[in-house]
């Protein structure tokens, strides 16, 4: 958790890049760098939490998600 913002958790992936963990009051944003280690993350909240994955993000609080894997 960060102290400016309550609703934004960190965690280091192995290869030193982080995972964040975003969250809105009952939404989850997971961006990352590796599809393996987000699963991984996935199925450690799923264990704990009543959740499901609606897969990837198109839309956010009103905001598009775009993405450019060639970067």
């Amino acid at each position: 958790m960060t102290d400016e913002d309550h609703c934004l958790f960190t965690k280091t992936a192995q290869d030193g890049y982080p995972i964040f963990l975003i969250i809105y009051v009952d939404d989850m944003l997971l961006p990352g760098r590796h599809a393996g280690e987000l699963t991984e993350f996935i199925w450690q909240l799923v264990l704990t939490f009543s959740m499901k994955d609606l897969g990837l993000a198109r839309h956010i609080l009103g905001m598009k998600i775009s993405r450019n894997r060639n970067r």
